[in-house]
């Protein structure tokens, strides 16, 4: 039986030392199916909070992403509100920017979002 206190894995223990006991050969179908049944359940919760993690993750590094984006921006203005001349650090900025814009619209660079 799986907990709701998510002791998946400690289910998969007990199931393996229930199989290594040496009464192993008294164990009826019915009770291997109920095992394997319980071992089913336990994989699904634990591939299902995998998945919750790495949808937390993603949605904090697009976050980050915006963040950092914005931050870019801003910086980027404050570079050419302080420029005197034609030959400025907002060039070389906006230059980068553009490097970092294909980088992002390349979807072959982003191979985990591809995944998920």
């Amino acid at each position: 039986m799986v907990t709701a206190d998510g002791c998946e894995a400690e289910v998969i223990a007990v199931a393996f030392l229930d199989l290594e006991e040496p009464y192993v050969d008294q164990v009826s179908e019915n009770d291997l199916i109920q095992l394997e049944n319980q071992i089913d359940d336990a994989l699904r919760q634990i591939r299902s909070r995998k998945t919750q993690l790495i949808m937390q993750s993603i949605t904090a590094l697009r976050e980050k992403e915006r963040l950092l984006e914005e931050e870019n921006k801003a910086l980027a203005k404050k570079i050419a509100a302080t420029a005197t001349d034609g030959n400025t650090a907002y060039e070389v900025v906006t230059g980068s920017s553009d490097l970092y814009r294909n980088y992002m619209n390349d979807r072959s660079q982003r191979p985990v979002l591809q995944f998920l």
